[in-house]
């Protein structure tokens, strides 16, 4: 995913303290569905936390198999990551 540039975010942002905000803060661009859906940052933040919550109490209930497979998917979607 590609980081906006932070000066298309208005005014309040000086050149300098650019730099400073992108290191200490994820920004996620949000399709207009979604931001109709989810349209306050706490909105978004519950939902993700249900998710995340959610996935991981499905991965319990996995075979070992299952949890192998998943382990070779996620180790290939890092890699596939730092070579872009």
């Amino acid at each position: 995913m590609r980081i906006p540039d932070l000066k298309l975010l208005g005014n309040g942002f000086k050149e300098k303290y650019d730099r400073g905000y992108a290191d200490c803060t994820n920004l996620v661009l949000l399709d207009p569905d979604i931001v109709g859906a989810l349209p306050s940052a706490k909105d978004v933040n519950d939902t993700r936390h249900v998710l995340v919550t959610v996935a991981a109490q499905a991965r319990r209930n996995w075979s070992p198999q299952q949890q192998a497979t998943a382990g070779r998917v996620q180790a290939a979607q890092r890699m596939m990551v730092t070579r872009s």
